[in-house]
């Protein structure tokens, strides 16, 4: 079934960045500059519709890559990206007036493993320790701070977040 919805994903994400061309440019006339922000499956509908050759076949030369979680959104916003599949960054850049307009969302839900020292074996023994995540209000911080909250945590008093920054670019796919 999730098989199912992911080419249903690679088809939009075709056909959106179809639209997004007038219809007598060719795609030897235009390139789209297209922006993903993580390295993860989540992110397949976009890579499988390059490798697939979907954006060809529907008039559109894309020129895909990879850049970390807010740092994406600000391309956009700066006009050096004009689409992208982002996560929460979006939306928070659009409530704070950022002129974006949302499309869809892929998956609605974090889809996210926490990984410990093997001592530790619950979240509530993180009280008093430090985690990392990728870089503020990016997805993994979200996530990290709705799970210490569900599992009675103050992520700003009782755990420290270290911001690590993103992942590095040389394992991009």
């Amino acid at each position: 079934m999730r098989f199912n919805a992911y080419f249903r994903q690679l088809g939009a994400v075709a056909l959106l960045f179809g639209l997004l061309i007038p219809q007598t440019t060719t795609a030897q006339e235009l390139t789209l500059r297209a922006v993903y922000n993580a390295l993860s499956g989540i992110m397949a509908p976009i890579w499988l519709a390059a490798d697939a050759g979907l954006y060809a076949k529907h008039g559109v030369n894309v020129d895909l890559k990879y850049l970390a979680a807010t740092s994406a959104v600000q391309a956009m916003l700066s006009g050096g990206e004009e689409v992208g599949l982002v996560g929460n960054q979006g939306i928070d850049a659009k409530l704070e007036g950022a002129e974006l307009v949302y499309v869809a969302g892929g998956v609605p839900t974090f889809v996210f493993q926490l990984y410990g020292r093997p001592e530790i074996k619950t979240v509530a023994e993180l009280k008093g320790k430090v985690v990392a995540v990728t870089q503020p209000a990016a997805s993994t911080d979200y996530a990290m701070r709705m799970v210490l909250r569900k599992n009675g945590l103050d992520p700003d008093k009782d755990v420290k977040i270290l911001y690590a920054q993103d992942i590095p670019t040389s394992s991009t796919p």
